[in-house]
């Protein structure tokens, strides 16, 4: 029998990392925009 808490705390991680990414790029993004003008 899988482990589900195993499978649900890894798609939490991965989730987490692809959020972390998409501020990270949005935060850059304005960074920048804001040093162009």
């Amino acid at each position: 029998m899988v482990n589900i808490y195993e499978q649900i705390a890894s798609n939490k991680r991965q989730s987490f990392g692809i959020i972390f990414l998409f501020l990270t790029f949005i935060i850059g993004s304005v960074y920048l925009i804001s040093q162009a003008t």
